[in-house]
């Protein structure tokens, strides 16, 4: 079991796959410095992967009151930000086999390097109309590529670009699902919520 950094989630075994559905940036940017703070202090390879809404300045700014020592992780590559467009992209076109050989990039990382797993956050607000689908395979395909791995990956979605349908297919996807109501973070499993 290895600390989420989310206080309402707790501890999840690896393998795990979040969603995390926000309305304001301020709830993102806390989760991201929790959930980041805790991979670090779990010996952790940890990659934000921001979309351009976030700029590396931006995400930094979250992270620095929460993380002791931000800058040698940074230094390190212990703690990477890296753009939407490079993990995902290849040109203009969302690749997902760029998608899949970045992340097994990421994982033989971690083993060279020693660390104890791999923790991923991706933010979605980049993701457009025309890209659902094919954005939806590449969740499909991590989910399945992360079973017996030690990895884990929360996978942050704005409310304000995602229809009902949307909601229905990202927790679909996902083992665990985390949204704000009101001041206070909820999360259920996406077996629960198939019973709803």
């Amino acid at each position: 079991m290895r600390k989420s950094g989310i206080e309402v989630v707790g501890d999840i075994p690896w393998g795990s796959h979040l969603c995390l559905f926000y309305e304001a940036r301020a709830d993102l940017m806390g989760v991201a410095a929790s959930y980041l703070k805790a991979g670090l202090e779990g010996n952790e390879l940890c990659v934000w992967v921001v979309s351009p809404d976030i700029s590396q300045k931006d995400a930094l700014a979250a992270l620095a009151p929460a993380v002791p020592d931000l800058e040698t992780h940074l230094r390190t590559h212990r703690l990477q930000v890296v753009p939407h467009s490079q993990v995902y992209f290849t040109g203009k076109t969302l690749d997902p086999e760029h998608v899949l050989h970045w992340w097994q990039n990421r994982l033989d990382e971690v083993s060279q390097r020693g660390f104890e797993g791999l923790r991923v956050l991706g933010d979605t607000a980049w993701l457009e109309r025309k890209d659902r689908d094919t954005f939806a395979g590449c969740e499909e395909a991590a989910s399945e590529g992360m079973v017996g791995k030690q990895v884990l990956a929360l996978c942050a979605y704005p409310l304000d670009k995602c229809n009902p349908s949307d909601v229905f297919d990202v927790v679909q996807t996902h083992g665990i699902c985390v949204v704000k109501r009101g001041k206070t973070w909820h999360f259920q499993t996406a077996a629960d919520l198939a019973h709803l």
